[in-house]
């Protein structure tokens, strides 16, 4: 899912094993010839997500060129060519560095603008399946209503909630993905007409309503009693909102219309925790992320005993790898 603000941007996105992701460009049959062990069509189909036509067409042009030389050196020129480009596949700096200059060359093409609309580098956090992943979901698309941009997520255009309600597959299945469940558990009538056996099993909960009541619970708006005096000299007791979010009542109200309420944990994260923890999820997890990511720290860092820090929520066993106690979490 994603949320895009007005000076920033969330996206949670999962990214494939390189190995296993190249093996698609691969040609068996021809490998360990001189220019070959490359399916150069599906190369090609799939540069079409990111470069014009014309760059193709000269990128076709240079590979034939050398094809048609046959020598060692033409040979070597391809072979580093074409692993040039299974370099960058699946990597998050290739990714949000091709993503951020093309977005801000266009923004200023078509607002007559010029300079960076991003100043500052991006964040990564490595997230657990699961109660992690279904957190930190909820914790980017609840961004516009903790914002007070409105009232409620389903109704800001750039955000992946509002995308899936609206309709949008591929939205909804990054929604399902995070719940652990199959797109078509997304709209429960809609799948009992196509699979006319799940009448007779227990009904699921549909993946909707699975991430809304996520949503409400995750998103209640937050409040504290202050004592006020009055005009004439009463001190009456008043409540003031300290974070935007869902009205309570009507959030409240909505959830014990549903059939159950959701077994989601009531975790309301401060932003740290999630933008700056590094690695989120359990113990273990995070344990194996420190000892396999030695190159995301610096030399002082690297190979230290490090005590993993619980997140201080309730009913809850998230961990993760920095220590953040000097901001307060609710």
């Amino acid at each position: 899912t994603y949320a895009v603000m007005g000076n920033h941007f969330h996206l949670l996105i999962r990214v494939p094993l390189r190995e296993k992701f190249i093996r698609r460009f691969r040609d068996a049959e021809t490998e360990g010839q001189d220019f070959g062990g490359h399916d150069e069509e599906k190369l090609m189909e799939h540069l079409k997500l990111l470069y014009s036509e014309a760059y193709l067409a000269q990128l076709r042009a240079e590979l034939e060129l050398m094809k048609s030389l046959k020598t060692k050196a033409m040979a070597a020129l391809y072979e580093k060519t074409m692993q040039g480009y299974y370099r960058r596949f699946c990597r998050m700096e290739n990714f949000m560095k091709e993503l951020k200059e093309r977005f801000t060359r266009w923004f200023n093409k078509a607002h007559g603008r010029q300079g960076t609309l991003w100043q500052s580098r991006y964040q990564s956090v490595l997230v657990q399946d699961g109660a992690a992943l279904r957190t930190m979901a909820a914790y980017i698309d609840l961004n516009p209503l903790r914002a007070g941009l409105v009232e409620d997520p389903k109704d800001y255009r750039w955000c992946g909630y509002a995308e899936a309600v609206g309709g949008s597959k591929r939205a909804r299945r990054g929604l399902c993905r995070t719940l652990g469940i199959p797109i078509d558990d997304w709209d429960g009538d809609k799948n009992e007409k196509r699979d006319e056996k799940r009448k007779a099993r227990e009904k699921k909960v549909e993946g909707r309503v699975l991430y809304r009541r996520l949503l409400l619970t995750d998103g209640l708006e937050q409040s504290r009693e202050e004592m006020k005096k009055t005009e004439d000299g009463k001190v009456q007791r008043i409540r003031v909102k300290t974070r935007h979010g869902f009205d309570r009542k009507r959030a409240l109200t909505e959830l014990e219309q549903g059939t159950m309420l959701s077994r989601h944990d009531l975790v309301r994260c401060r932003v740290r925790y999630l933008s700056e923890g590094i690695a989120v999820g359990s113990e273990e997890f995070v344990k194996e992320a420190y000892e396999s990511r030695q190159e995301w720290f610096g030399a002082k860092e690297r190979g230290k005993e490090r005590e993993f820090r619980k997140l201080p929520l309730k009913k809850s066993h998230l961990c993760c790898l920095r220590d953040l106690r000097g901001r307060m979490i609710e």
